[in-house]
């Protein structure tokens, strides 16, 4: 380099070029560490919290405000704060909590604390119930794909129970119907037998037995199976003796008392159905009995609509016209219409030609197919609504269990007369969301005894 070429800084104040421009270095130097290590604490001092809770999944509440669930780390400014772990069925964890901040190199290092929470369980029962509920609605979504994947709901409720109701595993066993809801039920049964920790040896034969000894005695079992199982699992089933019996003695031909005596109550015709013992009305709900039910029940008047459709009983179809079907029937109407017209004929009615302990309510899934059977109907001219929250699985379990379970739908029957003939016969299921309103489906009260843990 020539002399030419050389730059030199002049005096400033006459301070040589060299000592003012090292200065400047050194002063930006002196604030991207200020802005690195220091300015982060001051504008934004605190901890970094890790919450974990035992069972995992628990609400963390901070100062009374919801924030996250466990396991997870949050961000907390500096003070005394009130915190709290919260999961249903369980009593709920609290302590305080004093944070505070860090000054120098926050950003890389900064403070940490943990809380782990133990919450104790109070209401077993209860907390398997919300998991069998939950698993219940997921079975309506289908099978799990690689775009969503399905909780494990029923045995994650099986977990933080340390065990589940046998009633409730066999009603949850109705919402098996892929195979992701199978291996749930399976593991939920699993831990079910050994109180909510990994199976022995021991457990899992006692859980075997239990396992085979339900199929061996459940009336449809057989082809609940052959439909969940993967095509290869189902194969040595559907070709075994045991699948050919068990799949016979569904289909084969009942034979059936003819229907009883009859009994007419608010124009409705009702027959008797033995040996069961309960009555059913002949034909769906009139139109003319059910303008009698609105001027009784205001608030279920067509420009109510709007009011009902916000409370969840019904949507925008309710009580519109239709062009075609049977003119005189009432159609429309939501699950939760037909059951409020039901407690409105229980108040409405005279008891001199109700059997005692009886009520009007809508018919039991069951009640209504034998109903069908014993009075020779082969279809309907519309859907009926009946009582039973919807399973896509017609396995048997007990009254209360069904009901303390629940589903998002409800079941009906029957068919109507826009379904193509033969499509539809007695033993034919469909469901709908109780606030839904169809043109193609109506109801029929039956006159029976209530029914454990209903509505």
């Amino acid at each position: 380099m020539l002399p030419e070429d050389r730059f030199h800084f002049k005096p400033v104040l006459g301070i040589p070029g060299g000592v003012y421009l090292a200065f400047f270095y050194g002063l930006a130097i002196l604030l991207v560490l200020f802005f690195i290590l220091i300015k982060p604490g001051l504008s934004k001092p605190g901890t970094l919290v890790h919450f974990d809770s035992e069972p995992q999944g628990a609400a963390i509440r901070i100062d009374g405000a919801y924030q996250s669930s466990a396991p997870d780390t949050i961000f907390i400014p500096p003070g005394k704060h009130e915190v709290e772990m919260v999961l249903p069925g369980f009593a709920p964890y609290k302590t305080e909590l004093e944070t505070k901040g860090r000054v120098f190199a926050s950003l890389f290092f900064p403070r940490r604390q943990s809380v782990n929470g133990k919450l104790e369980i109070q209401n077993a029962e209860g907390v398997f119930n919300l998991g069998a509920q939950d698993y219940a609605a997921w079975s309506f979504i289908g099978e799990a794909t690689a775009a969503y994947q399905i909780p494990r709901s029923l045995s994650e409720a099986a977990y933080l129970s340390a065990g589940g109701s046998e009633t409730l595993l066999a009603a949850s066993a109705r919402f098996a119907s892929t195979r992701s809801g199978l291996r749930d039920l399976l593991r939920a049964k699993l831990l079910a037998d050994n109180a909510g920790v990994s199976p022995s040896p021991l457990s899992l034969l006692r859980s075997g037995e239990s396992i085979l000894a339900y199929l061996s005695t459940a009336e449809g079992a057989a082809s609940w199976l052959a439909a969940v199982l993967p095509p290869a699992s189902a194969a040595p089933l559907t070709s075994s003796v045991w699948y050919a019996e068990k799949t016979a003695s569904v289909t084969g031909q009942k034979l059936l008392p003819p229907a009883g005596r009859a009994i007419t109550i608010k124009s409705v015709f009702f027959r008797e159905i033995p040996p069961e013992g309960f009555f059913i009305a002949d034909t769906p709900v009139s139109m003319a009995l059910w303008e009698e039910f609105l001027g009784a029940n205001p608030d279920w008047q067509p420009q109510e609509t709007n009011n009902l459709i916000a409370k969840g009983l019904v949507d925008p179809g309710y009580l519109e016209e239709r062009e075609y079907g049977p003119p005189e029937t009432i159609t429309g109407v939501s699950w939760y219409a037909a059951a409020a017209f039901c407690r409105w004929l229980n108040s409405a009615t005279g008891r001199e030609n109700v059997p005692a302990g009886f009520i009007f309510r809508l018919p039991t899934e069951a009640e209504w197919e034998y109903a069908a059977q014993v009075m020779q109907r082969e279809n309907s001219d519309f859907w009926d609504w009946c009582e039973d929250p919807f399973a896509p699985l017609n396995l048997p379990a007990a009254v209360e269990a069904v009901h303390a379970l629940g589903s998002p739908q409800r079941s009906l029957r029957g068919g109507s007369w826009i379904n193509p003939p033969g499509s539809v016969n007695v033993n034919t299921r469909a469901s709908l969301d109780p606030a839904s309103c169809s043109p193609f489906v109506s109801f029929r009260p039956v006159l029976a005894r209530p029914i454990p843990g209903a509505d």
